[in-house]
């Protein structure tokens, strides 16, 4: 291959990355994101905020199942859950203050409905009272320095499967959190203890040993979620590599000049 058809295809390359940064990089970030306050709205934004519902376009979760009390998913029981058909991940929120204009300026008490499931629906995640459970209650509290808050939610959950329905004590709901700057959020809620023990029933009597553990799920959130799955932003790829290249490799070459 000679320079100058090295140098075309070079450039097709570039020519393709450059489109496919333009088509994909600002996917995810849609509108509904940070559109309703946050640092940009001044300090204690926190105490901006109305109440109001976040209805989350996509939701998903990254979960294990361990069955023998070691804390590990057991094999075959680790799952990427989506949003069930149907619904999505609602967050309420609650203004600061009452009507009497009581409360505190730094914190929002919020409750969330979910429902996440496996693609082929062999498990099934549901939590928050508008899914017949008991509440899942949370909270936004502003740090110190104004820009970043602390988001949390106290879930109380099912978990359906070939193996029935199981639950967490709702008397000890499991805390997932991470830090925010802004609401809506797009964000990855951590559950920062490694598993969570589930039972026959939402009230386990004490000293009632578990069925199963939830082991370290992940639950994130996303706005105006790309249509194309990653191996179509795969193709997509190459596809503008293969129309760069044509491009470039299309324009005429320079004579040499007659002498």
């Amino acid at each position: 291959m000679n320079v100058r058809k090295s140098t075309r295809i070079g450039w097709g390359c570039v020519f393709a990355l450059v489109l496919g940064a333009g088509s994909t990089g600002t996917r995810g970030q849609g509108d509904v994101q940070c559109s309703h306050c946050g640092p940009f709205h001044g300090s204690d934004w926190i105490g901006e905020c109305e109440a109001g519902q976040d209805i989350i376009s996509y939701h998903g979760a990254v979960v294990g199942l361990d069955f023998d009390g070691d804390c590990e998913a057991d094999p075959g029981w680790s799952f990427v859950l989506h949003q069930c058909p149907d619904t999505s991940l609602t967050i309420s929120r609650f203004a600061p203050y009452d009507a009497d204009g009581n409360g505190d300026p730094d914190t929002i008490d919020t409750s969330l409905d979910m429902c996440l499931s496996s693609f082929d629906d062999a498990i099934r995640l549901t939590a928050g009272s508008g899914l017949g459970l008991d509440p899942s209650p949370g909270m936004i509290v502003e740090h110190p320095d104004q820009v970043l808050a602390d988001s949390r939610f106290y879930v109380r959950f099912k978990v359906e499967g070939s193996f029935g329905e199981l639950y967490n004590d709702w008397d000890d709901p499991m805390l997932v959190e991470t830090d925010i700057d802004c609401i809506p959020p797009k964000a990855e809620y951590i559950h920062p203890d490694g598993c969570r023990p589930l039972y026959l029933v939402p009230d386990p009597d004490p000293g009632e040993e578990p069925v199963a553990w939830l082991v370290n799920p992940n639950h994130l959130t996303y706005y105006d979620i790309p249509a194309l799955s990653m191996w179509g932003l795969v193709m997509m790829t190459l596809l503008m590599l293969t129309v760069g290249t044509i491009v470039y490799g299309r324009r005429p070459a320079q004579r040499p000049a007659v002498e």
